[in-house]
């Protein structure tokens, strides 16, 4: 194969991964709105943020999304996600367990990224090299050596990985302490979406959010299983309320297939921020959520600006807080 036969093959291949893959996310973006068609879906058990248990490292940016649609898409409770590798490796460190992905099992297709290094001769050739050839390369270059200049590029390929409630024989999660209690929890909670200044009225009938009203209704907590699944539901009518007139004022827009889709995604995600306080990085725009309640003046005043974003570092790997970071400010 040829070195130009090589560069279309690989890119190509990328290009055809990153369609797949935002297809998929689409696709179930798509099936919660279907799902949901009007009312509020919140989980039993809402997760945290996906991670390899092998490795105890969270999954990070657009595969993060994904896994986060995947598991609201199949209702899984648990946040555990392998490869068939890692199944493997698990089950070779268990002897005494009988782990493996049960049968009929599909997995979801996460992105891989790597980066690539090449150059294009003066007959139009690619010729693809390491990182150190490029950086040799590029010091030649510098000394002014006549070569052509080392260009750089992320291809993705794919690689599909299984949650834990599809691995039989895989011991159940052990619970992590939250970073405040239940209760300190519950809350602050409280404050934060009395602070917004949205009137929450609680009633007999299902979680919902009146646009003509300005008001949120919600059952009554002793009718929830439990507190996460209330303030989850809670706080996905909160973010709906953020779309009022009177703030982001969403509902201005032309209203499309897409567009319902991205706002029933962006609701689902919000209601996970029951578990706040935790040690997870998070990114806000406070003029739009915490904040959206202040007038511009007010905003000003409190030192956010319309552009201002807010970023609480967690405990994640620092490598993967800067590729996350990479990624989202390369859109």
């Amino acid at each position: 194969m040829s070195q130009t036969q090589e560069k279309k093959s690989r890119f190509q291949v990328s290009r055809e991964v990153q369609e797949e893959f935002v297809n998929g996310i689409a696709e179930a973006m798509l099936a919660l709105t279907s799902k949901a068609a009007g009312k509020p879906h919140v989980a039993d058990t809402p997760t945290g943020t996906p991670f390899c248990p092998t490795s105890g490292r969270e999954y990070g940016g657009p595969n993060m999304l994904r896994l986060m649609l995947a598991g609201m898409e199949k209702g899984y409770s648990d946040d555990r996600w392998l490869t068939f590798k890692q199944v493997r490796q698990y089950q070779s460190e268990h002897p005494n367990l009988k782990v493996g992905i049960k049968k009929g099992e599909r997995g979801v297709k996460l992105l891989r990224p790597e980066e690539v290094f090449f150059t294009i001769g003066e007959d139009k050739k690619w010729t693809f090299h390491s990182q150190e050839e490029a950086r040799a390369i590029e010091a030649q270059r510098r000394q002014g050596a006549k070569l052509p200049p080392v260009q750089h590029k992320t291809l993705f390929y794919p690689f599909t990985v299984f949650n834990a409630e599809q691995i039989s024989g895989l011991p159940a999660k052990e619970k992590e302490a939250p970073a405040l209690t239940e209760q300190e929890r519950n809350a602050f909670l409280e404050k934060f979406i009395a602070d917004s200044g949205v009137t929450v009225e609680h009633h007999e009938g299902p979680a919902a959010y009146s646009h003509a009203e300005d008001v949120m209704k919600m059952p009554f907590p002793d009718t929830f299983t439990s507190s996460d699944a209330y303030y989850a539901a809670k706080l996905r009518g909160f973010y709906e309320a953020t779309g009022h007139s009177s703030r982001e004022n969403r509902q201005a827009e032309p209203e499309t297939l897409k567009s319902r889709a991205f706002e029933e995604m962006r609701a689902e995600l919000f209601s996970l921020l029951a578990n706040v306080a935790d040690v997870k990085s998070l990114v806000i725009h406070p003029a739009t959520t915490t904040h959206s309640q202040l007038s511009s003046e007010e905003l000003l005043d409190q030192g956010i600006k319309p552009n201002t974003i807010r970023l609480s570092i967690g405990t994640e790997h620092i490598d993967d807080i800067l590729w996350d970071l990479g990624q989202a400010l390369g859109q």
